[in-house]
């Protein structure tokens, strides 16, 4: 009898200079007041009236309890509803606006998301030299989580491109955010190193419940 291999695969980067260097030229923040509320916090207003302008009043909009949900082991059958709503055309990403730099940013309802096409060639570049990658299919957004964000529990499933992914992560602070994901119907977490690298296998009917929670720091 031989254990499940683990889906997800995590690699620190911290000693690599050149990912490090290309990590914190890419990655971002919104540079705009706009964002933000009086008292320089993240404004979530962006992200319910996002979530309002799309589908109307849903469940998995920003709230402080599906915060906390994002923490628990996943309610399946509201995963499973996620995904079939993440899967619409509408339910992908709400524009927001651009910020003082230029950047035209957007929200998933319940954290950021910006595109920058010279940083996502360049990341891509990174993953084909690291890992021998010999394409991509498909380059997608840059994804910010401020303190207190999070991407609720869901499968991938309604998407049509399921099978590996590879996520650069870069933690404002290293074991303050994490991403878990359920395997064998056991609830995993794994904390954010400062720079890392996480390859995942999603979609094509694996059903990975997995979720991503910046409970204490930006990600």
């Amino acid at each position: 009898m031989t254990d499940t291999p683990d889906h997800v695969l995590t690699y620190n980067l911290e000693a690599d200079s050149n990912a490090v260097d290309l990590m914190d030229m890419s990655f971002r923040s919104p540079a705009n007041r706009s964002f933000k509320n009086p008292a320089g916090e993240i404004a979530w207003d962006h992200f319910s009236a996002a979530g309002r302008k799309a589908f109307g009043e849903q469940p998995y909009f920003y709230s402080q309890e599906q915060f906390e949900a994002a923490t628990q082991f996943p309610d399946k059958k509201l995963a499973d509803r996620c995904d079939q709503l993440r899967s619409d055309p509408r339910g992908n990403i709400v524009p927001i606006g651009r910020d003082d730099a230029g950047i035209e940013w957007g929200t998933n309802f319940t954290h950021f998301t910006y595109k920058d096409l010279t940083g996502q060639l360049a990341m891509t570049s990174l993953a084909k030299s690291m890992l021998g990658f010999n394409k991509c299919n498909r380059q997608t957004h840059f994804f910010y989580y401020p303190k207190g964000s999070y991407r609720e529990w869901h499968t991938n499933e309604g998407s049509p491109h399921p099978g590996w992914r590879v996520y650069f992560v870069k933690a404002m602070e290293p074991g303050k955010s994490f991403f878990s994901y359920v395997q064998d119907d056991q609830m995993k977490i794994v904390p954010d190193q400062r720079y890392c690298i996480r390859i995942c296998r999603f979609g094509g009917g694996l059903e990975v419940y997995h979720s991503v929670c910046a409970k204490e720091t930006g990600r």
